[in-house]
This record gives structure tokens, sequence and C-alpha cells, in this order.
């Protein structure tokens, strides 16, 4: 999320997504990390897409799950609608994560829609106005 280049914690998270699967095979935080890693570090988007779609299989669906899959899987392969309802999802379960509105956001701004995108942040803004991705996100152009 920016607090440290991603080379530096790669190695530590593929790591520690690996012991949660090896204590519990069907971890979808730890697949979910693991998914994250191979699309957004290795560029291997079909390892990507397994993780991802062993993540999801949980039941019921963590709202962080759902997240990572929306902002650093769909959005990124410009499946924009199904981003936007994979946040919608993890709102219902979680309404006053910042992280969600804010990927709720990014999957309204990549439609520039902007005026949405702008009340979810809003939204965010009252929930705690001093979160810096909130603000890097409202001062951003799409």
């Amino acid at each position: 999320m920016g607090v440290k280049p991603i080379g530096e914690v790669v190695s530590q998270a593929k790591s520690a997504a690996d012991k949660a699967l090896a204590i519990d095979p069907a971890n979808s935080q730890a697949l979910s990390v693991l998914a994250v890693v191979a699309g957004i570090f290795d560029y291997d988007w079909e390892a990507a897409e397994r993780h991802h779609r062993k993540a999801m299989n949980a039941e019921p669906v963590h709202p962080t799950v759902r997240f990572r899959y929306a902002v650093f899987y769909l959005l990124r392969l410009g499946r924009f609608a199904d981003a936007r309802e994979q946040c919608r999802l993890a709102l219902e379960s979680d309404p006053l994560s910042m992280f969600l509105h804010i990927g709720m956001a990014l999957s309204i701004l990549a439609v520039r829609q902007h005026a949405e995108a702008i009340k979810y942040l809003c939204r965010a803004m009252e929930i705690d106005g001093n979160f810096y991705m909130m603000w890097l996100v409202l001062g951003s152009r799409n």
C-alpha cells in the first residue's frame, strides 16, 4: 500500500501465506495474498486467477478477499462492473471499512463516474477524515 517497496515485503507475504496454508489449505486470506503477489509482483495472471478463485470459494467470502479480488485483479483486467459488484458485496458485510469505500470509489472512477465516486469517498471521510488513502484517491485524476 505504498508504505514499503513491494520488493521488500513480497517474500514475507509469500512466506506468511504459505505457512497459513500449511495449517489450513482453504485459508481464503492466504490464498488472496498469494493471488495479489502472483498478479501484481510476478505478473502471472493465470496463477492470480487460480488463487482468487480458490479464495472466493470460502463461505462466507471475507470482505478483504473481495477487496483484493476487485482492486488487484478485476480492475487490472478491465472488469469494472465485476469489481464494483465485489466491492458492493464487501461493503454489505463491512460498511465501515475505509479500504472497501476506496475500492468502490476506484471501481467507479474506472468508468469515469466521478460524482458517484466522490460520494463514496465522502462517506469514507465521515468515518475517518484522516485516512491518507482516501485523500490520495480523491485527489487523483482518472
